[in-house]
């Protein structure tokens, strides 16, 4: 009896039963542990055209699963899958051109290999588009079209769509802006575990935004971040001790959260502890300890711990004076725009110390900072003007400078513009001015300005019972 011939229908069908039986072997034999006969199972599988084959052996190419990690060999195999329409293999590759990872770093290929996984309805792929069209990353900055995908996202509970549309509704892009709706998002991302929006959910707690001021709450959400390792959360909850926001002012339980933070190395917190120990709040004195934690900080190029370990090897506390190391720390945090360093690089460079003398270095970093705002600098560059010092004399230019500081109410300056009205240096004389200026600056504590208007009283014969603050002529 002849055997009935099967129907090419037929026969698709059951090679398709085969592959379907071939990669779900090959899956048990993953979670068993036998990463190589796996692999040799969906080879074949892959070969076959199975597009599921192809994403697994992308994916154990890509991150080194059970055999040696090749990123190009990876490529490969999503190349073949995304050719199957497989969205998963579509979005690895978005991913791997996003990066230039075993493959040509291209954004445009990226964002049309992700909007296909993302039309396909591949959650990661959904909301990976909202997180690069909110951030501006790799593709120019769409708030609608991050509304849009993080909308689609959410309704399939996607964590990075539900994210991102509490940051929109936070801030009101693309939509109305409303507290409360962000914060039910943040709440929903927070659940799965997405600790940028638990994060949130406390600085909300914190403000009172979409919630009531609960410090209590905030507090309880940093922890939560914290634990599963954004480390900054425990700093943010010693910063909230030390200040007595929303509880009682505690430095012990201050140093209590800074020490966890700083534990992991989070340069913020070892600064703040550092402090702790070299004021002796919430902890025993203890310069050499703050010296330390300074310096590991500021290694990680924390500029506050950059200035502060400056100082303490200036001054030689906790340790050996140390000049040399005191300008390096400086220099450093100086190129990282910091005026406190400048202002500290400007007077070694005039006293020689930790370096050559050299004014004209001094003038040059006093400058930086004055133009940067920086009232001390702006005030030590006038004198450097007045004098001479580093920089041709120039009494014009010093008075711009003290103007701009006494204009801050910074008490130096405003003794020294005082003293040019009352000399008459480039502005016409003056006494009323430079008493008025003289007056300002004793009401903020200026010993200088204080000395010269007691003289200028005795001198002019004005009433002593009007000093400081009377006294008119």
């Amino acid at each position: 009896m002849n055997k009935r011939k099967k129907e090419p229908r037929q026969i698709a069908e059951g090679k398709k039963i085969k592959e379907k039986n071939v990669f779900e072997q090959a899956v048990l034999l993953l979670d068993s542990g036998k990463e190589q006969e796996a692999a040799e199972m969906l080879k074949k599988a892959a070969a076959a055209g199975d597009s599921n084959a192809c994403s697994a052996l992308g994916c154990m190419y890509l991150f080194g699963h059970g055999m040696t990690a090749d990123p190009k060999k990876a490529a490969v195999y999503f190349r073949r899958g995304e050719k199957l329409l497989d969205p998963v293999c579509a979005y690895w590759l978005g991913t791997m051109h996003l990066l230039g990872r075993g493959v040509a770093k291209n954004d445009l290929k990226a964002m049309d290999y992700l909007k296909g996984a993302a039309e396909a309805g591949y959650p990661p792929a959904i909301g990976l588009l909202s997180e690069l069209y909110y951030y501006g990353e790799h593709v120019k900055r769409d708030y609608k079209q991050a509304c849009r995908w993080a909308m689609r996202g959410a309704a399939e509970k996607q964590v990075q769509a539900l994210n991102i549309l509490g940051h929109l509704n936070l801030e009101g892009k693309a939509c109305a802006k409303n507290e409360k709706e962000a914060f039910s998002f943040f709440a929903m991302a927070a659940e799965e575990g997405d600790i940028d929006s638990i994060v949130n959910l406390a600085r909300m707690c914190r403000e009172g935004k979409g919630c009531e001021k609960n410090a209590l709450s905030a507090m309880d959400f940093y922890k939560k971040a914290g634990d599963l390792g954004e480390y900054g959360s425990y700093n943010q909850i010693g910063l909230m001790y030390c200040d007595g926001e929303g509880v009682e002012a505690d430095n012990k339980e201050a140093a209590v959260w800074f020490k966890k933070a700083a534990d992991h190395g989070y340069a913020a917190a070892q600064c703040n502890l550092a402090d702790l120990y070299y004021e002796g709040r919430g902890v025993w004195f203890n310069d050499g300890k703050a010296r330390e934690l300074y310096t590991l900080a500021a290694q990680q190029g924390y500029v506050p711990a950059m200035t502060s370990l400056a100082h303490m090897l200036y001054e030689g506390e906790g340790g050996e004076k140390d000049l040399k190391n005191s300008f390096m720390w400086n220099e450093r945090a100086a190129e990282l725009g910091e005026t406190q360093a400048m202002n500290a690089l400007a007077g070694m460079y005039l006293a020689g110390e930790g370096t050559e003398k050299n004014p004209e270095k001094a003038v040059e970093y006093y400058r930086r900072a004055a133009e940067l705002g920086d009232v001390y600098a702006q005030n030590a560059l006038g004198v450097r003007y007045s004098e001479g010092e580093g920089v041709e004399k120039d009494d014009k230019t010093a008075l711009k400078w003290f103007r701009m500081a006494a204009d801050r109410d910074y008490p130096p300056a405003l003794y020294s513009l005082a003293v040019m009205y009352y000399d008459g240096c480039v502005v016409h004389k003056d006494m009323n001015k430079a008493l008025e200026l003289l007056r300002r600056a004793v009401a903020l504590g200026d010993p200088e300005a204080e000395k010269f208007l007691k003289e200028i009283y005795d001198e002019e014969g004005i009433d002593g019972k009007d000093f400081p603050g009377g006294g008119r002529l």
